[in-house]
């Protein structure tokens, strides 16, 4: 009985580190379409009580490419990291 008393609880202390609240830090840049690029000041996200798994499909990166009437295009890539 303490044997598995003692496994389950291993087991529980595992899982529960597990969980840790992260830090999700983006910066944005928007290429024009006559070709200047802006970039954003780095925007700071904390998720709380998120895997290791999880945090990779939340702090993304993205790219997104939009073309007016005109047939001008503007990018937009958001790049991101984190802790």
């Amino acid at each position: 009985m303490k044997k598995t008393l003692l496994i389950v609880a291993i087991a529980g202390l595992a899982m529960a580190s597990c969980a840790k609240d992260r830090t999700c830090t983006c910066t944005l840049a928007t290429t024009s379409p006559s070709g200047t690029t802006t970039t954003s000041q780095p925007v700071v996200t904390v998720i709380k009580k998120v895997k290791t798994s999880e945090i990779k499909s939340r702090c993304e990166n993205t790219t997104e490419v939009t073309v007016n009437t005109q047939g001008q295009t503007t990018t937009q890539v958001n790049t991101c990291s984190y802790k």
